[in-house]
């Protein structure tokens, strides 16, 4: 777990600092702009087993409550980044985790842990396909940040996965 956790954030901070750091500054004073825009697809498929799914919701948490990734999300230009988690296996299965939001500070990100710790609980997970199809993650990934409700500067795709795609 540790070494996920680690790993969790080492990614989402390096994804967010590059992203920061090579973001456009266009209409800087709009509301509805982010500096970052990013979806987290966390892997359901059968391959992975109860610990693995709360290793990957545990990271997470571990991640959005980190001070580096704190500073990192308000460093920008707009002072804030767009945020969604959904879950993804096969067969057109995928699940909303956590809704797009905004996060510019830790009152924002203690929300984001409070709904994933909830969603952890009820074991609110659909029951999704045997399969990995990871060219389903990267196409809901895809629509999920066209459709996103905020411009974001740039974009980001994390698909977390345990195996290869086999679908």
């Amino acid at each position: 777990r540790e070494v996920i956790m680690r790993s969790f954030i080492h990614t989402l901070t390096f994804l967010l600092l590059v992203g920061l750091f090579t973001a456009t500054t266009a209409n800087a004073g709009q509301a509805d702009r982010t500096d970052i825009n990013m979806v987290i697809a966390l892997d359901r498929s059968e391959s992975i087993d109860t610990t693995e799914r709360d290793a990957q919701i545990d990271a997470l948490i571990f991640v959005l409550t980190n001070d580096r990734f704190l500073t990192a999300a308000i460093s920008g230009r707009h002072r804030k980044i767009g945020i969604s988690v959904f879950g993804w296996s096969s067969f057109e299965r995928t699940e909303q985790i956590l809704p797009w939001m905004l996060i510019g500070g830790r009152e924002d990100a203690e929300w984001a842990v409070r709904r994933l710790k909830w969603h952890q609980a009820h074991d609110s997970d659909v029951h999704h396909g045997p399969q990995t199809d990871i060219a389903l993650a990267i196409a809901t990934g895809v629509k999920m940040l066209k459709d996103a409700p905020f411009f974001g500067a740039k974009q980001v795709i994390n698909v977390v996965s345990d195996g290869i795609d086999n679908f």
